[in-house]
């Protein structure tokens, strides 16, 4: 199952930077593997995961300020969460309906 995530990377601690993204569980573990104690803002399995990533690119790069093509921006984490929370709801719902 392929879920969608909001992380902060440990080299980003102590800012208001954090990456959205999508992966596999295992794709996760590496995740964790590779940056090392990243924070897990969250992480939702969704049934259409690219659909998902591509409609929260789509908001936060109007909303917030984009770090980097990768998949990273800067802003409250507050906002941004209820911001994915939203996305992830709206996207879930509509392919179940």
């Amino acid at each position: 199952m392929m879920s969608v995530y909001l992380i902060q990377q440990k080299i980003l601690f102590g800012t208001q930077k954090y990456k959205i993204g999508t992966c596999t569980k295992n794709k996760l573990t590496n995740i964790k593997l590779i940056h090392k104690e990243c924070i897990v803002v969250c992480l939702s399995s969704v049934p259409n995961p690219k659909q998902t990533e591509k409609t929260l690119l789509d908001v936060f790069k109007n909303k917030y300020i984009e770090v980097s093509e990768q998949g990273y921006f800067e802003g409250n984490v507050f906002e941004m969460l209820c911001d994915y929370m939203k996305i992830v709801l709206m996207n879930t719902y509509k392919y179940q309906s």
